[in-house]
């Protein structure tokens, strides 16, 4: 049986292009990801931020955390 709603729904025409993370402690942000299989996320010492970038229909779209 296969639930999942993306089976059901219209496909979008969005995909995710990358998806970058900034932290004070990025050292122990990156062992956690790569722990789970997400190494390929880059991981910045920086201010917490996430970075999205989706290709749309009308172009590239960039979502941003700003620390949030």
């Amino acid at each position: 049986m296969q639930l999942h709603p993306r089976n059901h729904l219209p496909r979008s025409g969005v995909s995710l292009k990358s998806l970058s993370v900034s932290h004070p402690s990025a050292s122990k942000i990156k062992a956690a990801y790569d722990a789970i299989m997400l190494g390929n996320i880059d991981v910045m010492e920086g201010p917490a931020n996430i970075v999205a970038t989706l290709q749309t229909p009308k172009g590239l779209v960039t979502l941003e955390s700003l620390g949030i």
